[in-house]
């Protein structure tokens, strides 16, 4: 299983393919982080040109309904909560192939070659 790579193992690899100094990497780093921040608090989207897009992404409340307590049977009125902001990113279109490497996923049913048909798929009993 791959590891995903650290803040400073980023910061170092950049320094050496640009042999620019690690602390230059990171100040910019940390830079393109705070208006990154900035501009996803005012206007929801960040986009770096050729990596991604940030986008804000705000969730719909969840509302009020009548719920059921699993262990008595008995039902209960479940109250509706405020859902927080999340943040969507996508890749950009800097690489043809969207960063993504050739070949099946290496993930879910793909990576042992296992296929399904449309009535067969996990989950649908």
């Amino acid at each position: 299983m791959q590891t995903q790579m650290t803040k400073s193992q980023l910061i170092e690899k950049i320094a050496q393919l640009r042999e620019l100094a690690k602390k230059d990497v990171k100040g910019m780093m940390e830079a393109l982080a705070e208006v990154g921040y900035k501009e996803l608090k005012k206007n929801g989207v960040f986009v770096v040109p050729g990596f991604a897009k940030f986008v804000v992404v705000k969730k719909p409340a969840t509302k009020a309904r009548m719920g059921v307590n699993p262990f008595n049977g008995t039902r209960d009125d479940v109250q509706g909560e405020a859902r927080p902001k999340g943040c969507q990113g996508s890749a950009g279109q800097g690489r043809k192939d969207g960063g993504v490497s050739e070949g099946p996923p290496s993930w879910g049913p793909f990576a042992f070659g296992l296929t399904y048909r449309a009535g067969d798929a996990p989950g649908r009993r």
